[in-house]
């Protein structure tokens, strides 16, 4: 089995989607484990749209490439 090399970031994932999940249940009285969700998913989804401009023409990743048109 292989070694699993991203543990501090899944640990930051799990710390940062229980915060959020604190700070819904506390704030907004929402259920612990749906405020992890929705951090969870946020951060998810942050991921993915940081993802996608990173590697856009002129983005962070690509930044001389121009786009075909």
């Amino acid at each position: 089995m292989k070694k699993l090399s991203y543990w501090p970031s899944l640990l930051a994932f799990a710390s940062v989607s229980a915060f959020v999940g604190a700070a819904l249940d506390y704030f907004a009285g929402l259920s612990f484990w749906f405020g992890v969700a929705i951090g969870a998913g946020a951060l998810f989804l942050n991921g993915i749209v940081a993802t996608i401009e990173d590697e856009s023409p002129g983005g962070f990743n690509n930044p001389k490439r121009t786009q075909d048109k």
